[in-house]
């Protein structure tokens, strides 16, 4: 099964935020009379039982929509995106960026989808309408460059790593970054499909380097999930919503 890959690391404002989970008064609640439980929902995503909390999350839309939490949108989507079942995971973010005060998550969510189901345009163009955003979540550029990787836009590629770089120096990560950087930059540089026609060893190090830059996304993210879970819209100081803290939060990365 394939690794993980959104935000849901944005997914604890929402659960704990009364503010941001609010849509019309009271339509969106974390307990509705039914008994579900957004929170217990969200402790067995971080345990991995996805399937159970797919599970919950799926009965409860169907039961009760009017209940349905902002938060679950996220969940529900990174759950399909985890199943690679992305046309799902697209419409269920779709839904929660229409009645979401912040959007910020959602469109963040969107655009890994969309770069998982090699629509790079559509994330680089979702990617830019937050581009703002980077000084408080610097992986902006991460992803971004990443499409571009993908586009094989080598200068492009360069300019949003940079960028990140710029606003986030320190870290296993920005150091992988900066190994990446070297490479494109090398006058004798090669795409890996090329690389592979000459040196079969040296494609298959630049593999491994560039899946080894993936875990350590991976494994940050999972980390800083675990450490904190009750991220507010008071510990960031932004007004618009459309906000988190690059520093201490890392998407989950395939």
């Amino acid at each position: 099964m394939k690794k993980i890959g959104f935000i849901i690391i944005l997914i604890p404002f929402f659960i704990f935020s009364q503010e941001d989970t609010k849509v019309d008064d009271k339509k969106v609640e974390d307990k509705p009379k039914k008994g579900y439980d957004i929170k217990e929902v969200l402790k067995l995503y971080q345990t991995k039982n996805y399937e159970k909390a797919r599970e919950i999350l799926e009965i409860w839309i169907k039961n009760s929509p009017k209940d349905f939490p902002i938060g679950g949108f996220l969940i529900l989507g990174n759950i399909y995106d985890h199943l690679e079942l992305f046309e799902a995971a697209e419409k269920v973010y779709k839904k929660g960026l229409e009645i979401a005060e912040n959007k910020f998550p959602f469109i963040l969510n969107l655009a890994q989808v969309y770069r998982h189901m090699k629509k790079h345009q559509d994330s680089i163009s979702l990617l830019s309408s937050v581009e703002k955003k980077a000084s408080f979540y610097p992986e902006i550029y991460l992803f971004m460059g990443m499409s571009y990787f993908e586009l094989r836009d080598r200068l492009k590629t360069i300019d949003s790593w940079e960028k990140y770089l710029n606003l986030k120096p320190e870290g296993p990560k920005p150091d992988k970054v900066r190994k990446a950087l070297a490479w494109l930059k090398q006058k004798d540089f090669k795409w890996p499909e090329e690389l592979e026609k000459e040196s079969k060893d040296k494609a298959k190090e630049l593999e491994d380097f560039i899946k080894d830059l993936k875990e350590t996304i991976k494994s940050d993210t999972i980390k800083n999930i675990k450490e904190d879970t009750s991220i507010k819209e008071k510990n960031v100081d932004i007004k618009d919503k459309g906000k988190e803290e690059g520093k201490k939060y890392d998407e989950i990365e395939r």
